[in-house]
């Protein structure tokens, strides 16, 4: 009876395959799952699947990172470039385009790579983004045929969400704005540092994001035209719910 079946299955399949629609190929593993822009990043311990690496060929070379934080958990939703000079302190937060061969944020399964032409010259991995305080590792130089495989170990830090309104209500689109540590607080606070690193531009809905460790500090802002200037102190505490903040004019 087994023998009979098995027989008939596989005349099914040929007379399928036959007629033009052979049976489906069998289902890949998914891959895992992403995380948007306009996500806050995650850690999880979940297990995600991995597409597999190609291996690289006699002119390439690898570079393969896994991201995780102190308790071994995946990190998704950290922006990853891989660049070829080290970025000067002015821009650690958003390194030069210039010096990006490409970027890559992080899925949930915490896993970057990036598959480069080899020139036997030194590579550097940048990491950041919301949620991420900037980091530089220098890497091995891109030697042909080679793969380099890592693990590093990164936090998520509370991101604080401010929306930067006009008088009259309306979104102030590229408004300047500035959120430094006030007396105090010592988060990235160096001599005779002032505004520099801790100022950004909001986007053209008014929004602007900072990631900062609860404190407190002095929060500047004013429109693209640096009129309706407004400074305060705030004691913010980590909540990442957005904050309006009218301006004066």
């Amino acid at each position: 009876m087994k023998y009979f079946l098995l027989l008939a299955t596989l005349s099914l399949a040929s007379l399928l395959s036959s007629c033009g629609n052979p049976p489906p190929p069998p289902m890949e593993e998914p891959i895992a799952e992403g995380i948007a822009t306009n996500q806050a990043p995650q850690a999880t311990k979940k297990k995600f699947p991995m597409a597999p690496l190609g291996k690289p060929a006699a002119n390439e070379t690898l570079y393969v990172t896994h991201l995780r934080n102190t308790e071994d958990a995946a990190i998704g939703g950290a922006d990853a470039m891989l660049l070829t000079a080290k970025p000067t302190p002015e821009y650690m937060r958003v390194p030069r385009r210039k010096f990006v061969i490409t970027s890559y944020r992080s899925p949930k399964h915490g896993r970057v790579h990036f598959m480069v032409q080899s020139d036997s010259k030194p590579k550097y991995l940048w990491l950041g983004g919301n949620g991420f305080e900037p980091m530089v590792v220098k890497l091995e130089d891109a030697v042909g045929g080679l793969t380099f495989e890592r693990t590093l170990e990164i936090e998520i830090m509370p991101i604080a969400t401010f929306f930067i309104l006009s008088k009259s209500g309306n979104y102030s689109n590229n408004a300047l704005v500035t959120m430094k540590p006030a007396d105090g607080n010592n988060f990235r606070k160096g001599p005779g540092s002032g505004n520099a690193g801790f100022t950004q531009r909001a986007d053209d809905k008014g929004e602007v994001k900072f990631t900062r460790p609860p404190g407190k500090y002095i929060f500047i802002a004013s429109n693209n035209k640096g009129k309706g200037k407004v400074k305060k102190t705030i004691d913010w505490t980590g909540d990442p719910t957005p904050i309006d903040i009218s301006l004066a004019q």
